[in-house]
C-alpha cells in the first residue's frame, strides 16, 4: 500500500506542490476528501488512501488500491425474481465508507442554493435526480473543479463498477454509459435496485398477508414463524420495509382454531393497532412460538393431536352411520335369502325341479337320472362335438359343469365356443339379488358385490 512519505533527494526541490480544491498537503503530498463547504472542510486526511502522490510509481500503487471495489460477498446484485443479494441500506453504508476512506466523498457532496448547502448523494440519494447529478459532474469537470476532482470522478467509477454484481452492472452501464462517473453510476444503481425491488416488496407482503395458521399442518406455529421470517428477510434486503409490516406478520397467527392461542394472538394484534407494542417482527414471532410451546408442553394444543374440526367430525359420523345401516340391511337380506344349513338346503331341494329330468328333490348338478356318458364321455379334438342318441341331438361343451365337460341338449344345447355361462338353461335358476344403495363416496369401498358366475349345463 502507498506510504505518504516521498524520496528525499535532489528531485524534491523540483516537485511542485499542488493543493487540492478540497483537501490539503501533508509532507509535500496532496490529499483529498471532506465537505465542499468552507466551514466544514477536513483539517486532515481520513485515511492513508486519501493521499494523491505525484511520483509515478507511488501514484500507480495508490491507484491500484483506489480502483478496487467491495469484496464479492458485499457487492450489490439483482437475482432471480428481482431479489437482491444484500440489503440496499447495507450496501450504501459500505460504499460511504469506501468513498470516505479513499478521499472521494467530496464529489458525492453536491453544492446547492448558491453553494451555501450541499446534498450528500450517498446518504440522501432519494432527494437527488439524474439531472442534478449530471449538472454537478459537468461543473466538476469544468473550471470549478480541479484535477483532483476529475481524477476522483474517474476513480470512483471504478469503485462503483467493482461493487456491483455482473447482472446489475450490465444494466447500470447500459443506462448510464461505460464512461460514466462514480456519482452517475451510483445513482443509477440505487434507482434501479429501488425500482426493481418495489414490486418484490409488494409481492412478498402479499405472500405474508395470505399465510394462515389454520392452513399449516397441525397448525404448527413454529413452522409458520419460519415461513414468515424467510419472507421478511427478502423485504429487509430491499431496504424498503413497509410501515404495516408488524400487522402483516401478526395477521396469519389470528387464523388459528385453538381458542387460547387465537386469543393471545389477537391481544398482540390489538396492541400493535393501538401503538402499545414496542418490539419488532422478531419479537412477535418469538412470543407466538413461546406461547405455542407452552401449550404443547401442557398438552392443551388440540390441533397438534391430529384432531379434526367439529364440522368435519359431524359429517364423518353421519357417513359412518349411513354405512352401518347399509351393512345391517345386507346382513338381514343375507339371512333371509341365503341357505344357512343342510336342513334348509334339503327343504329347498324338495321343492326344486330339475330341468334335466323334470324330477324334484334334487338339483341339475346332482341329477341321478342323466346317463353317465353325458359327463364321462369326453371327445378328442378330432372327434365330432355333436351327435344323436335316441333321436335326441346333443352338443359337447368342455366348459360346462365347471370345466368337467357335459353333453348338452334341449334349449341350453351349445358347444364349447357357444358357452355363455348363466342364461343357457331352458329353466335358469332364479338369482336372488339385493338392491343395495351405493356406499358413500369418499369412505372406503368396503362393500363390493360382484355376482358369482355359475356354469349350468
Amino acid at each position: 500500500m502507498f506510504s505518504p512519505s516521498i524520496d528525499r533527494g535532489e528531485a524534491v526541490a523540483e516537485v511542485k506542490m499542488t493543493t487540492p480544491r478540497v483537501g490539503g498537503n501533508n509532507d509535500g503530498v496532496a490529499w483529498t476528501g471532506g465537505s465542499n463547504l468552507d466551514g466544514e472542510k477536513n483539517d486532515a486526511p481520513t485515511d492513508v488512501l486519501c493521499f494523491r502522490p505525484e511520483n509515478f510509481k507511488e501514484m500507480q500503487k495508490q491507484h491500484e488500491c483506489l480502483k478496487k471495489g467491495l469484496p464479492i460477498e458485499q457487492r450489490l446484485e439483482l437475482g432471480e425474481g428481482s431479489k437482491i443479494s444484500i440489503s440496499l441500506i447495507t450496501w450504501i453504508t459500505w460504499m460511504m465508507i469506501e468513498f470516505t476512506t479513499k478521499g472521494m466523498d467530496t464529489i458525492f457532496k453536491i453544492l446547492q442554493t448558491e453553494d451555501k448547502t450541499e446534498l450528500d448523494l450517498v446518504q440522501n440519494w432519494g432527494k437527488a435526480t439524474k439531472e442534478i447529478v449530471q449538472a454537478w459532474v459537468v461543473r466538476l469537470k469544468g473550471d470549478f473543479g480541479d484535477k483532483f476532482d476529475r481524477e476522483n470522478l474517474r476513480l470512483s467509477g471504478f469503485v462503483v463498477r467493482g461493487s456491483l454484481g455482473p447482472h446489475l452492472l450490465a444494466r447500470v452501464i447500459s443506462l448510464a454509459g461505460a464512461d460514466a462517473s462514480g456519482p452517475e453510476l451510483f445513482l443509477t444503481a440505487v434507482f434501479q435496485v429501488s425500482y426493481m425491488t418495489a414490486s418484490l416488496v409488494r409481492s412478498v407482503s402479499n405472500q405474508i398477508g395470505n399465510l394462515k395458521l389454520n392452513s399449516v399442518a397441525g397448525e404448527n406455529v413454529a413452522k409458520l414463524g419460519e415461513q414468515i421470517v424467510e419472507l421478511v428477510k427478502q423485504i429487509e434486503c430491499s431496504g424498503s420495509v413497509p410501515e404495516d409490516l408488524l400487522y402483516l406478520v401478526t395477521k396469519p397467527y389470528v387464523t388459528g382454531t385453538q381458542e387460547t392461542f387465537r386469543t393471545y394472538a389477537q391481544q398482540i394484534y390489538t396492541s400493535i393497532i393501538s401503538g402499545d407494542f414496542k418490539g419488532d417482527y422478531h419479537e412477535i414471532v418469538h412470543k407466538m412460538n413461546n406461547f405455542y410451546q407452552n401449550l404443547l408442553q401442557s398438552d392443551d394444543y388440540e390441533p397438534a393431536k391430529g384432531g379434526i374440526k367439529e364440522s368435519e367430525a359431524s359429517v364423518l359420523q353421519g357417513m359412518i352411520a349411513k354405512l352401518t345401516k347399509q351393512m345391517d340391511h345386507l346382513q338381514v337380506s343375507s339371512s333371509t335369502s341365503t341357505p344357512q344349513s343342510n336342513n334348509s338346503e334339503g327343504s329347498n331341494n324338495r321343492t326344486k325341479k330339475c330341468y334335466l329330468c323334470n324330477g324334484t328333490g334334487h338339483s341339475p348338478f346332482k341329477c341321478p337320472n342323466i346317463p353317465a356318458w353325458r359327463t364321462d364321455e369326453k371327445p378328442k379334438d378330432s372327434d365330432p362335438k355333436e351327435k344323436k342318441v335316441d333321436n335326441v341331438t346333443y352338443k359337447y361343451c368342455a366348459k360346462c359343469r365347471r370345466g368337467d365337460g357335459f353333453w348338452t341338449s334341449g334349449n341350453p344345447m351349445h358347444t364349447t365356443a357357444e358357452h355363455k355361462g348363466r342364461g343357457w338353461n331352458s329353466k335358469p335358476q332364479a338369482t336372488t339379488t339385493t338392491s343395495t344403495p351405493e356406499p358413500e363416496a369418499g369412505l372406503m369401498g368396503i362393500i363390493s358385490e360382484a355376482p358369482m358366475e355359475v356354469d349350468f349345463p
